[in-house]
């Protein structure tokens, strides 16, 4: 089973109103600190700037924290985050932008990013994500893909994150929430899918990863858990490829994304070697139960 026969299993569910209500796609999502920074929030404008050029000029639908608008509003140039982002300064900061026809599409091309200001009790991890059509992948080699995954992750400096296969939902809450029972049984029958929530799933992984996927990234923290990079090197088969980059690794786990209903031997091996570093508790996922929810973590063990 490969992503294409995912997206065929998709296009099988009914639309809602019309409208689609789930694609399979190519996501990146990184998890970073320090998001009030001047320098991170620089990162995502640059990160942005890349992704446009990649098929980003289709945006329609934009929603920011831009003092102007806290609503989804029609995409235009004066809204691009270097119009608005520094000038929030310490102040709490999120962009997402898509190109679905209607602000609740469910669209590919999109791409979003949030960041805690200075002042933020407790937890204060950020994200970013992004995600393409997975017949995009079909325009690059495996290696240039891991390349600018590579190139992306040394210059925001994420804590950790991953990168591969996922089931998206619309971004509006109310489509996301009732498609989540779908997500939940594309999720329980291709192992290699992600679930991917990242506003969710920041709030559980300061202490550790969210897990693994083709591509999973480790920043300096978790390197040393592990004992360092030379010690980490030596444990890797040849089925997992390693980058290293100034502040971390991204770990590339066979020549391209895998889905499963197979039982993906190169992510289990992966999983495995990054068990000590891997999250030990997080709250339910939306459409999943607190069982299902841990059996979904421990799907490669």
């Amino acid at each position: 089973m490969n992503a294409f026969e995912l997206g065929t299993s998709i296009d099988s569910l009914p639309f809602v109103d019309g409208k689609p209500t789930l694609c399979a796609a190519f996501y990146v999502t990184l998890y970073f600190e320090d998001g009030h920074l001047e320098e991170k929030r620089q990162a995502c404008i640059d990160l942005f700037e890349d992704y446009s050029k990649m098929g980003g000029e289709a945006f329609k639908w934009r929603w920011c924290t831009d003092p102007k608008s806290h609503r989804w509003r029609r995409f235009a140039p004066d809204y691009h985050p270097r119009c608005w982002h520094l000038e929030l300064q310490g102040n709490v900061w999120q962009y997402c932008y898509h190109s679905g026809e209607t602000y609740d599409n469910c669209t590919p091309w999109r791409i979003c990013a949030f960041g805690y200001p200075l002042s933020a009790p407790g937890h204060k991890l950020s994200y970013f994500n992004a995600a393409w059509p997975v017949s995009w992948l079909t325009d690059f080699s495996s290696s240039k893909v891991a390349t600018f995954v590579e190139n992306w992750c040394a210059r925001l400096q994420p804590l950790h994150g991953s990168g591969g296969i996922c089931v998206l939902s619309p971004l509006d809450t109310t489509r996301e929430a009732q498609m989540a029972p779908h997500v939940r049984g594309l999720a329980g029958r291709f192992p290699g899918v992600e679930v991917d929530y990242p506003a969710s799933h920041a709030l559980y992984l300061q202490d550790g990863i969210k897990g693994v996927n083709w591509l999973t990234c480790l920043g300096e923290r978790w390197i040393a858990k592990l004992g360092g990079v030379s010690n980490f090197k030596s444990a890797l088969s040849e089925e997992l490829t390693l980058h290293e980059y100034a502040g971390g690794v991204l770990i590339q786990a066979g020549a391209m994304p895998q889905i499963g209903d197979a039982c993906l031997p190169q992510y289990r091996r992966m999983s495995r070697l990054l068990k000590p570093v891997r999250v030990q508790d997080h709250g339910s996922f939306p459409g999943f139960d607190k069982e299902a929810t841990r059996a979904w973590f421990n799907r490669f063990d």
